[in-house]
């Protein structure tokens, strides 16, 4: 159609699942410090100013979360279909990515919206 193959197909799918996830762990453990710092402003100063912009960023935190959660279920299943040979491959690139978006993402994601 556009002068794609099937194996350039492939790996635009599998870079755009690997950078998904990834990127969507960090910018919501960034905004979930954010919101607290807001709430923490606006019980502190009681200024309406920091609960505005705490339901802003709330309502952009809850899209990027429910993103994250969608791409990294496609992301665990490419992981599973070819993963010994991905990780022979790219293992030292993707073990400390992988390791920081298990440790500290998936579960902080959960207890932040909570």
């Amino acid at each position: 159609m556009f002068g794609l193959t099937a194996l350039g197909l492939s790996r635009g799918s599998n870079s755009d699942s690997r950078c998904h996830p990834t990127s969507s762990s960090g910018i919501t453990i960034g905004l979930a410090s954010y919101l607290v710092a807001l709430e923490g402003l606006w019980l502190w100063k009681k200024d309406t100013t920091y609960r505005d912009l705490y339901h802003f960023w709330s309502h952009i935190f809850a899209v990027n979360f429910a993103m994250g959660v969608v791409s990294g279920h496609r992301h665990g299943l490419q992981f599973g279909t070819n993963w010994s040979y991905y990780s022979a491959f790219a293992g030292t690139i993707t073990g400390p990515l992988l390791s920081y978006e298990v440790l500290t993402a998936s579960s902080s994601k959960l207890d932040s919206w909570a």
